[in-house]
C-alpha cells in the first residue's frame, strides 16, 4: 500500500503545465497564472487533464477549475476557478453579472478570494468538441475579510479545457 501511495505522489508531481515565452500555457487541459507575483500552474497525472470544466446547459454557465497540489504543498492545495455565464469568444468582465474569478487555498472560505475586478478573454469556445481556452486576470478580496486581504492573479491562461457531455 505504501508503494502505491508513493507512486501516486510521483505521478502527481510528474505533470506540470508549461508556459510559452508570452506567458500562456502550452499544455492542453491545463491552467497557469501568476498569483501575487509567484508562478502558479496546475499539476496532475501525466497525460491527464489538470484543469477541468463543467457546463450547465440550462443556464449556459461554464466553470473552469485548475488545481495545484504538489509535494511541497500537499496539505494546502490551491485552485483557480472561473465561473462564466453564457461564455462566447470575446472578453468577459469578472466581478459582475454572475461572472467570477476565485482563488482558494487551504481552508475555504477562510482562505478563499473572490474577484472584485478582472476579465477573461475567451479565445476558443467549441461546443462540438466541448473545449474552452482563454486568458484571464483578476483582483480578489478574501471572502471572510473583504477589507484587509486581497489577491492579484495575472498572466492567467487555460488551453483546451474539456467539459464532459
Amino acid at each position: 500500500m505504501k508503494i502505491a501511495a508513493i507512486l501516486a505522489i510521483v505521478f502527481i508531481v510528474g505533470c506540470k503545465a508549461s508556459t510559452s515565452p508570452n506567458g500562456t500555457t502550452s499544455t492542453e487541459g491545463s491552467m497557469t497564472a501568476t498569483v501575487n507575483g509567484s508562478a502558479w500552474s496546475t499539476i496532475g497525472l501525466p497525460g491527464a487533464q489538470t484543469a477541468r470544466a463543467t457546463r450547465d446547459t440550462s443556464s449556459g454557465t461554464v466553470t473552469v477549475t485548475g488545481l495545484n497540489a504538489n509535494l511541497e504543498n500537499l496539505t494546502n492545495p490551491s485552485s483557480i476557478t472561473l465561473i462564466l455565464l453564457r461564455p462566447s469568444v470575446g472578453t468577459v468582465t469578472l466581478g459582475t453579472t454572475g461572472n467570477e474569478g476565485i482563488f482558494a487555498y487551504g481552508t475555504v472560505p477562510k482562505d478563499g478570494y473572490i474577484s472584485t475586478s478582472g476579465s477573461v478573454s475567451i479565445t476558443k469556445f467549441d461546443t462540438v468538441n466541448r473545449l474552452i481556452s482563454g486568458n484571464f486576470n483578476f483582483t480578489g478580496t478574501q471572502i471572510l475579510d473583504t477589507i484587509s486581504k486581497s489577491v492579484t492573479v495575472t498572466n492567467g491562461s487555460f488551453l483546451d479545457v474539456e467539459w464532459s457531455k
